[in-house]
C-alpha cells in the first residue's frame, strides 16, 4: 500500500467516526462540556525548539476542536504542539470567550498532511451539520479568516 493510499484510508476511517459521533451528537439533548481523556506522548508534552519546516511536516499532529457551553463545535484545528495552540487561541481569538475553554482532543496523526486533511473534512462536515464554526480556512460560509 502506498503512503498515500494509506492515509486517505486513515482519513477516510477518521471521517466515519466523526460522521457518526456528529450525527449521534445531533439526536441527543446537549450535555455539559467534557474533556475526551488522550495520552499525550511524554515528547510532545514538553517544550522544543522549532522544527525545520520539513521535520514539522514529518512530526504527529492532533486533530482537536473546542466546543461551546450546550456542546456544538465552535473551532476546529490541528497542532503539533497542542499546549502552545491552546494557550495562543486564549490569549489571541476572539471566538475563544464564547468555548468553554477546554480544547477537546480527537485523534493523532503521523503527520501534517493526514491531520491537515481529516481538518478539512471535520470543518465542512460541521459546517453541513449547523454548526457555526469560526474557522476561516476550509469554511464553506466564511470568506475572511480570524486571528489566531
Amino acid at each position: 500500500m502506498t503512503p498515500g493510499v494509506a492515509v486517505l484510508v486513515l482519513v477516510l476511517a477518521a471521517l466515519a467516526l466523526l460522521t457518526l459521533a456528529m450525527v449521534a451528537h445531533a439526536r441527543r439533548r446537549p450535555a455539559p462540556a467534557r474533556v475526551v481523556p488522550i495520552r499525550v506522548p511524554r515528547e510532545l508534552a514538553a517544550p522544543r525548539p522549532a522544527p525545520t519546516r520539513q521535520a514539522f511536516r514529518d512530526e504527529p499532529h492532533l486533530l482537536y476542536h473546542y466546543e461551546n457551553h450546550r456542546g456544538g463545535w465552535v473551532y476546529a484545528g490541528i497542532s503539533s504542539n497542542p499546549q502552545a495552540r491552546h494557550a495562543k487561541h486564549e490569549a489571541k481569538s476572539r471566538w475563544f470567550g464564547r468555548t468553554t475553554g477546554r480544547m477537546i482532543y480527537d485523534q493523532w496523526y503521523p503527520n501534517y498532511e493526514a491531520a491537515h486533511a481529516a481538518e478539512v473534512v471535520v470543518i465542512e462536515q460541521a459546517v453541513y451539520a449547523g454548526h457555526p464554526m469560526e474557522n476561516g480556512s476550509h469554511n464553506p460560509n466564511r470568506r475572511t479568516r480570524d486571528a489566531a
